[in-house]
Formats: C-alpha cells, structure tokens, sequence
C-alpha cells in the first residue's frame, strides 16, 4: 500500500515540476528539505517497548518521510558542483573575529549531493575558505552537506555569500541538525 502510495505521488509531483521555473523549482526544494528536516526530527517511536510487545507495531498511515524523499528526489535538489572553483576565486576567507553573536548557532545547509565523492568535494570547497563542515547520509536520496556552527551574523552571511557564488540550490539555515 506504501508503494502505490509513493509511486501516485510521485507520479502526480512529477507532472507538476515539469511546468515549474529553475527559481521556483529551488524554492519548492529548500521547503522539500525543511519537510524532511521536521520529518526525521520527529520520527520517534510513539510507543514504549512495552506496548509494541503487546500489541504489536501499529501502521497508523503513509509512511511520510518515504513522501519526502521521493519530492526531493523528484525536484532534482541535488547540487551542481559547476561553480565551485570560480566560487573559491572570488569568496572571501572566513574570519571568525566577527561581532553580531547569533542568540544560537546555525548551520548552513549547502545542498544534497549524489555520492561520497560530490560531499567531500563540496566540503572542502567550504574548509579551505575557514569553515567547518558536516556531512550526513539522508537513506534513499544521498548526502547532505551542513556548515557550521556559524555563531555570528558575519559567518552566516558569509558562508550564504559563497554558497550563492558557488549556485547551490538548497540553501537554508537551521538551528537544530536533522539527525542526533
């Protein structure tokens, strides 16, 4: 039933980006993104091991975090790594001495890419300009690039300076990580 589920969404998204600009197309990918964020943040088991020894597990419905890998899979978020050379020329070196302290840190998302490879290419774009980075396996769709912790405005900015440089299409703060 979760398939046919997944397989009449993803039928019906697809029909729907076909008509969709580039600039359209990122903005539904940095909400595909924060829907999965919410997503796995909040895919904890509801019931305690005692009552799924008892009753059993409970399907309660779609599994929506598959939903949310099939948009984003369907949207194309993944990241281009074209602009990253020319991005690294004309960036700017993080400084960390910067004032306008953040009430708490962010992390930049910097997109979603394919493989291993792709993130720690991307990564390194970002290290070499002073950053630190984060990379995480998303299950289905493939990895995800995070900067940060950014603790003040200046970094924030600037690592949103060179991911506009480098033409990253999912670019979005977050307070908190989506995974522990």
């Amino acid at each position: 039933m979760r398939l046919i589920l997944g397989l009449v969404v993803a039928a019906g998204l697809a029909a729907c980006t076909q008509e969709m600009s580039e600039t359209e197309r990122r903005a539904e990918c940095v909400e595909a993104f924060q829907r999965y964020d919410r997503e796995v943040i909040l895919d904890r088991p509801s019931e305690s091991a005692i009552v799924r020894r008892v009753v059993g597990d409970v399907d309660i419905g779609p599994d929506f975090r598959s939903v949310r890998e099939s948009r984003l899979r369907t949207l194309r978020c993944y990241e281009s790594l074209e602009g990253l050379e020319e991005a690294a020329r004309l960036g700017q070196r993080f400084n960390a001495a910067g004032t306008g302290r953040l009430a708490e840190p962010e992390y930049l998302h910097a997109g979603l890419v394919r493989s291993n490879g792709q993130a720690a290419v991307l990564k390194r774009f970002f290290t070499d300009l002073g950053y630190r980075v984060r990379d995480v396996g998303a299950p289905k769709v493939g990895r995800r690039v995070f900067v940060g912790p950014l603790e003040t405005v200046e970094a924030r900015r600037g690592a949103e300076q060179l991911a506009r440089l480098a033409d990253l299409t999912s670019v979005y703060t977050v307070t908190r990580l989506p995974w522990p």
